[in-house]
């Protein structure tokens, strides 16, 4: 399982700002153009989603979540 974040941050310098007092460690990437908004169609920001290897989308988070719920933690393993 890999986690990546998507920001929509149209403003360059916006996105460090945002990343690095919050001690993001994950791989992330900032798309201006929104393309990922194009094939997901996020609704509300944050959105999350649980995509496969072949890029169906298996859940679709809305708004801010506890990562660390054990139903969220335990739904990919679920899939497998």
């Amino acid at each position: 399982m890999v986690v990546a974040g998507i920001s929509v941050d149209e403003v360059e310098e916006a996105y460090p700002q945002f990343l690095k007092p919050r001690g993001v460690t994950f791989p992330t990437a900032r798309d201006a153009r929104q393309t990922v908004n194009l094939r997901y169609g996020p609704s509300k920001f944050p959105e999350s989603y649980l995509i496969d290897r072949e890029g169906y989308v298996r859940r679709k988070y809305t708004g801010p979540e506890d990562w660390e719920r054990p139903e969220i933690v335990n739904y990919p393993s679920s899939l497998l």
